[in-house]
């Protein structure tokens, strides 16, 4: 399986510093069982799925998972995944790892 994702850095103006979060575009075919897999795999404090993106309608939903249990809310994730949604714009994530911080 092949998963696009970017490291976002939040709250800190230093890569590699502030609380690190997964943000995994494009994450509408995968279920909760999956999404919580994946974010068991990056065992970071949180793991933010963006879903229901559609290209006549852009809205998006997302999910938050650590390596435990989802979450029905997650401010830095939350952060995070529209930073990320920002940086991306039109462009479609290449294979391997992209980082920002904020």
């Amino acid at each position: 399986m092949t998963c696009s994702f970017l490291t976002v850095d939040v709250f800190t103006e230093q890569v590699f510093d502030g609380a690190q979060i997964a943000v995994v575009p494009n994450a509408q075919n995968l279920t909760s069982e999956k999404m919580q897999q994946i974010a068991a795999e990056f065992n970071l404090w949180r793991t933010v799925f963006i879903t229901g993106y559609e290209d006549e309608q852009p809205s998006c939903q997302i999910k938050v998972f650590n390596h435990h249990k989802e979450f029905d809310f997650g401010g830095h994730a939350t952060i995070a995944a529209i930073h990320a949604i920002a940086q991306l714009g039109e462009m479609h994530l290449e294979e391997g790892n992209n980082h920002f911080s904020i």
